[in-house]
């Protein structure tokens, strides 16, 4: 399982591995930034506030594959992973 390796110049800002339920650690970004996925299976992930309230709809596969997620907005952000089987996310920092 490989995830989309950055473009040149951009820079990854965190990483997250592992199988079935998982909410990260808060991460900040200062700018645009996108979130890579693949999964061995199903997965669903969500953007949350740091209050924990959902803002949007990452991923959302009904089988394995890859995928990516792009938002403009700066900002304070955890992720809400669901995956049935293995998955690997990457948070990158897009340059502009």
């Amino acid at each position: 399982m490989l995830v989309s390796p950055a473009i040149a110049g951009d820079q990854e800002i965190n990483r997250y591995s592992g199988q079935g339920h998982m909410v990260t650690r808060p991460f900040t970004a200062d700018g645009p930034w996108e979130a890579k996925f693949d999964s061995a299976d199903a997965l669903f992930i969500y953007l949350l506030a740091p209050n924990g309230e959902t803002i949007d709809l990452v991923a959302n596969q009904a089988s394995g594959g890859h995928g990516s997620y792009y938002s403009a907005r700066a900002g304070t952000y955890s992720l809400q992973i669901d995956g049935f089987g293995a998955w690997k996310v990457r948070i990158v920092r897009v340059s502009q």
